[in-house]
C-alpha cells in the first residue's frame, strides 16, 4: 500500500516557487518577444520573415497556454494548502472535544468505580464481623455453654475465659 502524506507548508512553499518560476517566464517570453520583432519587422523582409513570424505568433499562442496552466498550478496549490489547513483545524477541534467527552466519561467512571470498591470495602468489613460473630457462636454457642456447665465449668465462654483459666492454672502452680 503506498502511502501520501502533505504538508499544508509544503505546498504554499511549491506555489511560492512556481510564482517564481512564472516571473522569469514572463520576462523570458518579453524580451524574446522584443528581440524577434526587432528582427522581422525592421530587417528581414520576405516570405521567409514572414512565415517566421507567423510561426512565432503560434509560440506565444503555446507560451500563453504554458503561462495559464502554471498560474493553474500556482491557484490550486493555494487553495490545496487552505483547504489542508481548514481540515487539520477542524480534525483538531474535533479531537479536542472528543478527549474532553473522553476524560469527563473516564472521570466519571472512575468515580464510580472508587465509589463502588469503597461501598465494597464497607460490606467486606460487614462480612468479616459477621464471620467472626459466626465463629464465636459456633465456638462458644449454646451447646458449648451447656457442656461447660455440665463438665463444672463457668460456663463462661470466649478469650475471658481463657484468661480466667490460666489464672486458676498459674494459681494452682504455686
Amino acid at each position: 500500500m503506498v502511502t501520501f502524506r502533505v504538508r499544508a507548508s509544503s505546498l504554499a512553499e511549491v506555489a511560492a516557487l512556481l510564482e517564481g518560476v512564472l516571473l522569469t517566464f514572463d520576462t523570458r517570453v518579453a524580451e524574446t518577444d522584443r528581440a524577434v520583432a526587432n528582427v522581422v519587422n525592421s530587417t528581414w523582409k520576405g516570405e521567409d520573415a514572414d512565415l517566421f513570424a507567423q510561426q512565432w505568433e503560434g509560440w506565444k499562442a503555446s507560451s500563453a497556454i504554458t503561462r495559464q496552466a502554471i498560474s493553474a498550478l500556482i491557484t490550486k496549490l493555494y487553495a490545496a494548502q487552505s483547504g489542508y489547513v481548514t481540515t487539520e483545524g477542524s480534525l483538531k477541534q474535533g479531537f479536542n472535544k472528543r478527549a474532553v467527552i473522553v476524560e469527563k466519561t473516564v472521570g466519571k467512571r472512575t468515580d464510580r468505580i472508587s465509589g463502588h470498591v469503597s461501598a465494597g470495602r464497607e460490606v467486606g468489613k460487614d462480612l468479616a464481623r459477621e464471620s467472626e460473630t459466626l465463629e464465636d457462636d459456633a465456638l462458644y454457642g449454646p451447646q458449648f455453654l451447656a457442656a461447660s456447665i455440665a463438665a463444672g465449668g463457668t460456663g463462661k465462654s470466649g478469650p475471658a475465659a481463657d484468661d480466667e483459666d490460666a489464672e486458676k492454672e498459674g494459681a494452682e502452680a504455686t
